[in-house]
């Protein structure tokens, strides 16, 4: 019983970090990095109204985990689907 209890406990806590791992704020440079693209290529993105959403905190841009994977799930292509 205490052992069902201390695994119910760390299913939550794992539950939890995943959740907050999808909306951790991520930095131009970061968000590149898992784009795999240049942080210019990001600036060019905003200032053309494509890419990933984004959020503006003062002067800097800043991306969540979530948005940036929903991006490139959007952008998955299929070929056997054509």
């Amino acid at each position: 019983m205490v052992r069902s209890m201390f695994l119910d406990d760390v299913s939550r806590r794992s539950e939890v970090h995943r959740a907050s791992q999808r909306d951790e704020l991520l930095d131009e440079n970061e968000a590149a990095a898992i784009l795999r693209q240049a942080p210019g290529t990001l600036k060019q993105w905003r200032y053309l109204g494509k890419g990933p959403a984004f959020v503006r905190i003062g002067r800097h841009a800043r991306y969540l985990r979530s948005d940036v994977e929903s991006f490139i799930a959007g952008n998955r292509i299929d070929p056997s689907a054509a």
